[in-house]
């Protein structure tokens, strides 16, 4: 396939895509545009108040460049559907984005952003939100020694109550405000990559949620309030350091896949894990385990059990082969 042609040699379309841009070419502010993505180069500076005259506009994609603000014309954009902006000049989320209350997927990523403002809560027809610091990728860490200002999610979240999957990625989160319970559309949900140790008590009401991602944070017990997710189905907790499971997780009769990598669970925990009847996959992949407690033979719709990175001896793998004769066990895993 050629490579795709320069942003200036662009032909008239309703789907533009400017690839390697230094600027957006006036032509375009005078097509029938309905998506525009732009692929900016270092100096693509600015989107110009042109941008105002594509009325029909519906989706709006940024990615690189130096963009830090967009005009106030952008607010006109009125049949805006979906907005992606990955961009690192951002130090906020530009105010004219929550002046288009149609948008239903908004995604920005920036790893200068400062704050999370409450106007968030101004765009009641999301159904998609991912917001991300990117603090894990894209070179925004350099140094451990880095300190960044903590981010807050504003209260107004909760007034979002048509959004679907909610993604808040590598943000360094170290709490959730109770509103969060209010989202009572969410269906999806990753916290990976944060600092939180627990989750607010009004977590329990998202009723609606088949999958929580909460990688790499700072869990150390199993968090109760998923408990009552009578829905959950995909639950990654891997690289925390969870030691409790309390009794209870066998209220999660949905659930079929649990990821548990990193954690240093009692054999008491383990046992907890044997309630979950209905489970598919589990992953305990580098916990220091010798050997799993007599009872996991009740998973019996077990089709995987990964427990890599263990130290479980050759007899007590063959032992929980013989307990476990239609599950596929993975002793070991690429790396080890």
């Amino acid at each position: 396939m050629p490579p795709p042609p320069p942003a200036g040699q662009v032909t008239e379309s309703d789907d533009v895509k400017l690839y390697d841009a230094h600027e957006i070419p006036e032509k375009v502010f005078s097509w029938n545009v309905k998506s525009l993505m732009i692929d900016g180069e270092q100096d693509f500076r600015e989107i110009p108040s042109k941008i105002g005259n594509l009325k029909g506009l519906i989706n709006f994609s940024l990615k690189g460049g130096s963009v830090a603000t967009f005009p106030k014309e952008f607010s006109s954009l009125q049949n805006l559907k979906a907005i992606s902006i990955n961009s690192n000049e951002f130090v906020e989320i530009p105010k004219e984005i929550f002046k288009i209350p149609n948008l239903e997927y908004f995604e920005f990523l920036s790893y200068k952003i400062d704050q999370f403002p409450n106007e968030l809560g101004n765009l009641h027809n999301l159904k998609t939100l991912k917001l991300s610091k990117s603090l894990y990728w894209g070179g925004a860490i350099t140094s451990e020694k880095q300190v960044f200002k903590d981010l807050y999610l504003p209260a107004s979240i909760g007034n979002l109550k048509k959004l679907e999957r909610l993604t808040l990625q590598s943000n360094n989160l170290k709490k959730l405000p109770s509103e969060v319970g209010d989202l009572e559309s969410l269906v999806e949900l990753d916290l990976s990559y944060n600092s939180l140790e627990s989750l607010p008590s009004t977590f329990s009401k998202l009723k609606k949620l088949e999958s929580v991602e909460i990688v790499r944070n700072k869990l150390k017990v199993f968090p109760k309030e998923l408990y009552e997710l009578e829905n959950l189905k995909y639950l990654d907790l891997k690289q925390n350091v969870i030691e409790t499971i309390p009794p209870g997780i066998g209220k999660l009769k949905k659930l079929r896949s649990l990821d548990l990598t990193g954690s240093k669970l009692s054999n008491p925990s383990l046992l907890e894990i044997y309630k979950l009847e209905n489970l598919v996959t589990l992953v305990l992949n580098d916990g220091q385990l010798e050997d799993l407690p007599t009872g996991i033979e009740r998973l019996k719709k077990l089709e995987l059990l990964s427990i890599a990175g263990n130290k479980i001896s050759p007899e007590n793998v063959k032992k929980l082969k013989q307990l476990l004769p239609k599950t596929l066990i993975v002793e070991t895993s690429p790396g080890y």
